[in-house]
């Protein structure tokens, strides 16, 4: 891993994870950095998420967004999504969510530092799994925060209600058109997301 540009080693350890588990990809890069991007459906009121890995020399970001941004101009409900926002992250060990409140996209960020190591398979499948695994835990009650159907701190007590979770892991309903078909994954995905969830 050099100083300059990004680590072609990382890059081609994110392009293997990405292979072994077909997921489909976009790839880019510019010379001080690359760039996949995929898409995949999901489980929830957000109905897919678009993810962006950029990978530098000694590090590399996962974000991962829906395409469904909040209403950036009606300021009680971007109070709502802000305070909901800081009840969810508070304890989070890997990862946060973002909300740009100049457009409302809402993101979900792992940032994993690789100076002096290389990431093993685990980290890298971590890194991408959990921000699905936030989403799949919160996107429905975020998206009925937007919407000014429930207060932050009632969206919150319910995606954190462990009835609630059994819930979304149990019964994945999935766009069957989706360019990453989820229910090619689901064995992976969903062994990974119960074990996250509990």
């Amino acid at each position: 891993m050099g100083s300059n540009g990004f680590s072609r080693e990382i890059a081609e350890l994110i392009q293997n994870w990405l292979r072994d588990h077909e997921w489909k990809y976009e790839y880019n890069e510019d010379g001080e950095c690359c760039t996949f991007l995929f898409d995949i459906s999901i489980n929830s009121k957000f109905t897919n998420l678009w993810y962006k890995i950029g990978v530098r020399d000694s590090w590399y970001v996962v974000v991962c967004h829906p395409p469904l941004k909040a209403p950036h101009k009606d300021r009680k409900r971007m109070r709502e999504l802000t305070e909901m926002i800081c009840r969810i992250n508070f304890g989070l060990i890997n990862g946060s969510f973002d909300m740009n409140m100049n457009n409302g996209q809402i993101i979900f960020r792992c940032f994993v530092n690789c100076d002096g190591i290389v990431p093993s398979s685990d980290i890298i499948s971590k890194s991408i799994l959990d921000p699905y695994a936030m989403f799949l835990k919160y996107g429905d009650e975020i998206v009925d925060v937007m919407l000014g159907q429930a207060t932050a701190k009632d969206a919150v007590e319910k995606a954190e209600n462990p009835k609630e979770r059994r819930k979304k892991i149990e019964s994945p309903q999935v766009d069957q058109s989706a360019k990453n078909n989820l229910r090619e994954r689901l064995g992976t995905i969903l062994m990974y997301i119960k074990g996250f969830l509990k």
